[in-house]
């Protein structure tokens, strides 16, 4: 029976916090379907593409840029390394802080692979959000991974 409290039916009706977590879902769903063929999920193409456009990354400015939690970016890097898209190394500046990531050889050659795919998976996004839904999250997340 559903709740008798407005409180609790306005919340659900209208949380804008729940509806873009849905969002959210909807469209990764979008990628992920797109990005299958390829054996990757869109937080490995994330990763993959804030370190391309870095050129070279450290985990922190990888973490800032995609907004991800360093345990998160970790996990994620591994498995791309053990699958040979990512290597990690020292920074090419020789600062002594540590690890750099660098994307491989065979890590472009997915880019390259997977760019139909990705474009595919643009274009329906961009059509189920429309122009109003593409301009609110421009405006709210504008940021790229090279201004990272």
């Amino acid at each position: 029976m559903p709740s008798p409290d407005p409180r609790v039916r306005r919340m659900a009706s209208e949380c804008l916090g729940a509806r873009t977590r849905i969002l959210a879902r909807v469209v990764t769903g979008l990628y992920e379907d797109a990005l299958r063929p390829h054996g990757l999920k869109l937080s490995q193409v994330n990763v993959l593409i804030a370190t391309a456009s870095l050129g070279s990354a450290r985990p922190a400015q990888l973490c800032q840029a995609l907004v991800m939690d360093s345990s998160s970016l970790s996990r994620t890097a591994e498995r791309m390394c053990k699958r040979g898209w990512l290597a990690a190394g020292g920074a090419p500046d020789g600062d002594a802080r540590g690890l750099a990531y660098q994307v491989t050889p065979a890590g472009h050659e997915l880019l390259d692979a997977l760019w139909p795919a990705w474009l595919a998976a643009q274009r329906a996004a961009k059509k189920e959000l429309g122009q109003e839904g593409v301009g609110a999250l421009e405006r709210f997340a504008p940021r790229s991974p090279e201004g990272a």
